[in-house]
């Protein structure tokens, strides 16, 4: 019985420490640590909800779908991976070159972020990553597409993410 309260445990854990910078923001807790309730600059104190602001709505949906389409397209590919290969060695390796940019590129991604224009950068990864998108369907639709292409797309997927993180955050 212990084993299920554990990740549960671990999820409530993070939540909690990944919440306590959300709470020490807008001058709602003192130096001293002495929560400051005569500031009222929480979601609470506003007359109206964030999503009735289009641009708001539009950035968050926006970034909620298109995670959501990343990720069923890594657990499509891996499908289609594991069908060609039959490995579960070539499936882990997926994750695998969409990881590794991001440890070699990270400081790279982060000057390019600060000396360019954050727009364009995140403008032209999306783009490269949409016609890197197309590239892995059309290559399934006309099946011309191997294990070797579809991990050499997957990890310039990778690489375009580690740049257009850090400039889309920085927006």
């Amino acid at each position: 019985m212990r084993r299920p309260l554990l990740p549960l445990a671990a999820a409530i854990a993070a939540l909690l420490i990944t919440a306590a910078p959300t709470l020490a923001c807008g001058g709602l807790i003192g130096p001293n640590g002495a929560v400051n309730l005569l500031r009222t600059t929480t979601f609470a104190g506003y007359k109206r909800s964030l999503l009735l602001h289009p641009p708001f709505a539009i950035l968050s949906s926006s970034r909620v779908l298109a995670s959501m389409g990343f990720q069923m397209l890594g657990v499509a590919v891996g499908w289609q991976l594991y069908a060609l290969t039959g490995s579960a060695f070539d499936l882990g390796l997926i994750g695998l070159v969409q990881f590794v940019p991001t440890i070699v590129l990270t400081l790279g991604a982060g000057q390019v972020a600060d000396r360019y224009d954050r727009r364009l950068v995140v403008g032209l990864c999306l783009l490269a990553q949409a016609g890197a998108t197309v590239t892995l369907a059309l290559g399934s639709l006309g099946g011309w597409l191997d294990r070797t292409g579809i991990l050499a797309i997957f990890t310039l997927l990778g690489a375009l993410r580690t740049f257009e993180n850090p400039a889309r955050a920085a927006l």
